[in-house]
């Protein structure tokens, strides 16, 4: 059985249709903003980079002057992170705020790095990343 529609039941349903997405649509900023990162965690730290939709990331090289010579380890995401292989990175590329620590799950001696640093020496963490926290 074919069902037919009057011309005025489908401009009531397309008018619905047009209501219903402009109603998502004028919603989902509000949704976006209300997620973006750079809260504060449960120490009162700030954490998070700020930027809508950024994914804070560093890589931390075994060598100085980020050398591609040697091995390298990728550190991204929220809250404190242990590093795969720790005690072993001399430099470090990233475009975040971030505090390493000398231990586990964040823990001991810290520094706070903002940006880039070809030789973690400098700041007498050499060879020292335990574990690290983007801010």
């Amino acid at each position: 059985m074919v069902r037919k529609t009057s011309d005025s039941t489908r401009r009531g349903a397309t008018s619905l249709f047009v209501t219903l997405v402009a109603a998502s649509v004028l919603a989902v900023p509000a949704v976006a903003s209300a997620a973006q990162p750079g809260g504060a965690d449960a120490s009162g730290e700030r954490v998070g980079s700020g930027q809508r939709g950024a994914t804070a990331s560093a890589v931390l090289f075994d060598d100085r002057n980020f050398s591609d010579n040697g091995p390298s380890q990728g550190v991204a995401g929220p809250g404190c992170q242990n590093v795969a292989r720790p005690k072993v990175t001399s430099s470090i590329r990233t475009s975040n705020k971030l505090k390493v620590w000398a231990g586990r799950n964040c823990s001991g001696a810290s520094k706070v790095i903002n940006g880039d640093i070809a030789n973690l020496a400098t700041i007498g963490f050499d060879n020292r990343i335990v574990s690290l926290r983007f801010l």
